[in-house]
């Protein structure tokens, strides 16, 4: 059981590359750029999400809803700004 936890140990603290991780970041941000700006050029946050009259939440949620006004463009705008965060590696704890 020792030399188990030893290996475990050693396994879990052994220095490792990161670049596999930089491009999930990179192509996961920049992905996340490309719909918020879909969503925007499309109309799909009006269409979807602040005129329908009947939005069909999951069960548990429907106490949830749309923010009002211009409230959902401004909320598409914040994501577009941390996804660019996140693909740029700017702040990204805070962006994540």
């Amino acid at each position: 059981m020792g030399n188990l936890r030893q290996l475990l140990s050693r396994r879990l603290f052994d220095r490792a590359d990161i670049s596999s991780l930089v491009a999930f970041r990179v192509c996961f941000g920049a992905i996340m750029i490309w719909e918020v700006a879909r969503y925007f050029t499309l109309g799909f946050i009006d269409n979807q999400l602040i005129r329908p009259e009947n939005l069909l939440p999951f069960s548990g949620f429907g106490w949830l809803s749309p923010w009002p006004g211009d409230g959902m463009y401004y909320h598409f705008g914040v994501l577009g700004v941390f996804a660019l965060c996140v693909m740029l590696g700017f702040f990204y704890r805070i962006a994540k």
